[in-house]
């Protein structure tokens, strides 16, 4: 067989595959309930992906090892694009938390950034992985960042999940009911975590895009580690501050729209 017919395979099971395990993680976290046949189809779709990868293993490498620079064009592009998209999720996310008030436009606006940056994670790790797959040179595997870098996509991944796939539909949910209740315990823990989640997911895009683009050789795997958990941890406590602060006062403009609607 022709090896772009075995790519193409290859590609097309990847994208099978890909899209169970997004079904999957919405029976967890959205809908709660099992599907015994579509479990059934993630299971079949996992098996075929590693066959086809064993079948044209080779066929695989070979392909990535001669579009080389394409995939670190790509690999960039989709941290690029990650980066920018989780910015402005961020942004349009903290906006919704600080007036108590969404809008449809904006909740559609805020799954669109969702989609995109799942969108950007595939690229870059499938990029990623051609160019580990090809590191012959252990160009990127012998570096100092290596190890960080995988573990932020990871963390990202799991923020992806948490934040777009847990919190945010159940504070869009709380703003949408009938009688929304937002000073009960739930919606402050839920905002809470959605604010720290936040900080995690910008500071994490914005130093695998660091790590990505900058060589930090004269520090070691274990700096780079601390360096980035600290980043962390610094900008966990600063937006949980910024939290408080704009929970107060957006709790108090709430309270006075009220009474102007009840005098009105």
């Amino acid at each position: 067989l022709p090896e772009g017919l075995l790519l193409a395979g290859l590609l097309l099971s990847g994208i099978g595959f890909a899209f169970s395990m997004y079904l999957t993680i919405i029976q967890i976290f959205v809908v709660k309930k099992w599907c015994t046949l579509c479990l059934g189809s993630a299971a079949t779709s996992f098996l075929i992906l590693v066959l086809s990868f064993l079948g044209y293993e080779y066929a695989y490498i070979e392909f990535a090892y001669t579009y080389r620079d394409l995939l670190k064009w790509l690999y960039i592009v989709g941290v690029i694009v990650g980066t920018l998209v989780t910015s402005l999720h961020a942004k349009t996310f903290i906006k919704f938390l600080r007036d108590f008030e969404i809008s449809r436009k904006e909740e559609r606006r805020l799954e669109m950034f969702s989609h995109t940056a799942w969108v950007a994670i595939a690229i870059t790790f499938l990029s990623g992985l051609g160019l580990v797959l090809t590191d012959r040179w252990y160009e990127y595997t012998a570096s100092n960042s290596f190890f960080v870098m995988v573990l932020i996509i990871g963390i990202l991944i799991a923020y992806e999940v948490i934040v777009n796939m847990i919190i945010s539909p159940r504070l869009t949910g709380m703003h949408f009911g009938d009688q929304p209740q937002l000073d009960d315990h739930e919606h402050s823990m839920q905002r809470k975590i959605a604010f720290g989640f936040i900080g995690v997911g910008v500071i994490s895009w914005y130093s695998l895009l660091v790590l990505s683009v900058f060589d930090f050789f004269i520090f070691s795997t274990g700096q780079i580690l601390i360096g980035y958990l600290v980043l962390l941890i610094i900008a966990v406590l600063i937006i949980m501050w910024v939290e408080v602060t704009i929970y107060k006062k957006s709790k108090l403009v709430a309270m006075e729209n009220k009474d102007d609607t009840i005098r009105y």
